[in-house]
């Protein structure tokens, strides 16, 4: 599903001024939602009251001349504002949104994942392709406590294992739990919004692992061929 928005990342915006007491990139080096040309968006103020924690700004396409929204958003260390990341609207329909990643994550396989990511939106696959396989390895590295150990077998370790079948497991007994508490009445639990909510996501992952992932890397090995 293509999002409504992205993130491009502070690292793309160019030069700037401090105005009430926020720096304001003066332009940002991304792809066109539009065109899909890498372009330089000239950014102007979209909104003439000031917000402490983001700026809005807007733009227009060198390449196309389709008008596009930027939101950067501000963090604050020792009472000044520095840009934390910068959105795209609408998000361009050949990008990936970034994965939600979980907070007990080490921060070196966080990075390993964003630098894949990053690579990818500023259109350089090439090293998106070898960032992400350097990511697969550190992710089966943790998961598994091996460190001198080639990616070919900790694949092979890894599928052994119990780790490779464990949330599977957990994801589907999760779902019958939830089926339970819906079938059989029960007047002090009641499924709400929330609960529904959860219980699509969860088949989406589910059905995502037993036939896309799959599928996917079918696709992706005979294009390797």
């Amino acid at each position: 599903m293509r999002p409504s928005s992205v993130s491009i990342g502070n690292k793309t915006s160019k030069g700037g001024t401090n105005t009430h007491g926020q720096f304001r990139p003066k332009s940002v080096n991304t792809f066109c939602p539009f065109c899909s040309s890498k372009v330089t968006f000239s950014l102007v103020n979209s909104n003439p009251t000031p917000m402490p924690t983001i700026w809005p700004a807007q733009s227009t396409c060198p390449e196309c001349e389709e008008s596009v929204n930027f939101i950067v958003y501000y963090t604050k260390q020792d009472g000044n504002s520095s840009v934390a990341d910068i959105s795209m609207f609408p998000a361009p329909s050949h990008l990936i949104a970034p994965v939600e990643l979980p907070e007990k994550l080490p921060a070196a396989l966080s990075s390993a994942v964003r630098d894949a990511e990053a690579a990818y939106r500023a259109g350089l696959y090439s090293p998106a392709v070898t960032c992400a396989g350097r990511a697969l390895e550190g992710l089966l590295k943790h998961i598994l406590r091996e460190k001198d150990t080639s990616l070919y077998k900790l694949i092979d370790i890894f599928c052994e294992s119990e780790e490779a079948t464990k949330p599977i497991k957990k994801l589907s007994h999760t779902m019958r739990e939830g089926r339970n508490v819906a079938a059989h009445f029960d007047e002090n639990i009641i499924p709400d919004q929330k609960s529904a909510e959860i219980m699509i996501e969860l088949l989406h992952y589910l059905v995502s692992y037993l036939f896309l992932f799959s599928e996917k890397a079918e696709k992706l090995s005979t294009k390797l061929r």
